[in-house]
Formats: structure tokens, C-alpha cells, sequence
């Protein structure tokens, strides 16, 4: 992992590069607020932490625990902590972020990540790479959101809520889906699961919902899914409306 990361324009650019160039990666098991995550890296562009010493910031991190420090101060002090393989920086944000204001939750424990896995890189012969999204992950796997919803005016029967069940558990068993919930409501069906990293998702709940419409096409072929957030029920059912549109 590079120790500037001015050379990258965007997150996703920045999560392509560690994982081309490690052969070992860690998913952050954390559900943290994608937008605390740009703004690290946002950051660590503009400041760029490699211009300070270690001396230096290990004398700012005292500034964390005091009582008047700022919001955005803090969040300077966290990436330039961060950014440095040094056991001693990862230590003090490991201590803050167990006592971080709500506002600097996510990014603490971002950063947390992001100092561990400089430091584990330092000691090993094969350094990790670090993928977080919104919704984080677990064991190796990312989190995912999917709603599906029916093709017809109305909600699914209970046979078909049942095929669904058949099916998806079919779906799960070959490709090392876990399901962490399942959730029939009256517009939609949702799914909060576990990927493999090495899975085409999109692939994958096309064939499940193949598999499912061959008992009556009561599936819509299209669906919504995100690692972003956990969406609200409202945000679900505009982002329906859109997949509607997109397939008419």
C-alpha cells in the first residue's frame, strides 16, 4: 500500500489498487458510513501524511484526547496516524476510537482499519490488502442489500414466498451465500446476505430468479442491491419504481 495517496482520484480507485497488489485482502467486517470513508481519503490527498514525521504525530495524537479539540482537527490528526506503519500511532487510534464522539465513530474505526493493515503489511511477507464498503462484511465475505418484487400487481402468495425460500437456499449452497436475513413485505422481498468475493452477484440472482419464475414468471427481472447502506423502506420502494422504469 502506498504511503501518498494523492495519486488517487476516488475510493474506488484507491480499493483497486491494494487489491491488485496484494495477494492476501481483509474485509472490514464494520457497516461504516461510505461518506466517512471518502472523506479519509479526501484528506489524506490534501494533507498528505507522509510529510509528517512519526515523531510529530505521535506529539499531535495527545491532542485527541483533549477536551476542545475539534471535529475536523481530530479527523486531521486520525489520517495522519493512520497513514504511517507505526505500531505506536495504530495503538493510540485502537485506544480513541473506543471513546470517540458519535460524529467521529465511523471515521475512527475507519481509520483503525486502515492503521492495522499498514502495520500487519510491515510485519508480514504477504501484507493484506483492505476492502470496506458501506455495509462492511464477515468472514471474508461482502455484505450485500437485495430486494426482489413481484413481476404482478400485489405481494407474493405464500407459495410462492415458499419457492423463494427453496430456491434462494439452492442458490446459497452453491455459491457459499450466507443469508443473514430474510425478509418477506407486502411490496418486496429483501435479502441481506454474504458474498464471496470471486462472485458475479448480478449473475447470480439472475439465474435465482430464472429459477424461481420457471414455477409462473412471478418475479421482476430486474432487482435492486447495494453494499452502500442499509436502505429505509421508503428508499427501497423509489428505487423499485426506478428498476421498473429501466425494464419498460
Amino acid at each position: 500500500m502506498p504511503n501518498d495517496l494523492s495519486e488517487f482520484s476516488d475510493a474506488e480507485e484507491f480499493y483497486r489498487y491494494i487489491t491488485e497488489h496484494s495477494s492476501s485482502i481483509r474485509i472490514v467486517d464494520d457497516i461504516i458510513n461510505v461518506k466517512d470513508q471518502e472523506q479519509f481519503l479526501r484528506l489524506a490527498r490534501k494533507i498528505k501524511p507522509n510529510k509528517v514525521s512519526d515523531m510529530e504525530a505521535l506529539r499531535m495524537a495527545d491532542r485527541l484526547f483533549e477536551t476542545d479539540v475539534t471535529i475536523p482537527e481530530a479527523k486531521k490528526i486520525l489520517v495522519i496516524l493512520a497513514l504511517r506503519s507505526n505500531i505506536e500511532a495504530f495503538r493510540v487510534i485502537e485506544k480513541y476510537k473506543e471513546v470517540a464522539p458519535p460524529k467521529l465513530q465511523d471515521f475512527a474505526r475507519f481509520s483503525f482499519y486502515i492503521s492495522r493493515t499498514l502495520v500487519e503489511g510491515d510485519l508480514s511477507d504477504n501484507p493484506p490488502s483492505l476492502i470496506s464498503t458501506g455495509l462492511g462484511g464477515k468472514n471474508n465475505k461482502l455484505r450485500m442489500f437485495i430486494a426482489i418484487f413481484p413481476s404482478f400487481e400485489g405481494t407474493f402468495s405464500e407459495n410462492q414466498a415458499r419457492i423463494i425460500r427453496m430456491e434462494w437456499e439452492e442458490t446459497c449452497k452453491n455459491y457459499q451465500i450466507e443469508t443473514e436475513k430474510l425478509h418477506f413485505l407486502f411490496e418486496y422481498t429483501s435479502l441481506r446476505i454474504l458474498v464471496p468475493l470471486n462472485i458475479d452477484l448480478t449473475d447470480v440472482i439472475k439465474e435465482f430468479i430464472n429459477e424461481c419464475n420457471k414455477y409462473g414468471n412471478f418475479i421482476f427481472e430486474g432487482f435492486f442491491a447495494t453494499n452502500v447502506t442499509l436502505p429505509t423502506h421508503r428508499e427501497i420502494l423509489t428505487a423499485i419504481e426506478k428498476v421498473k422504469n429501466q425494464h419498460s
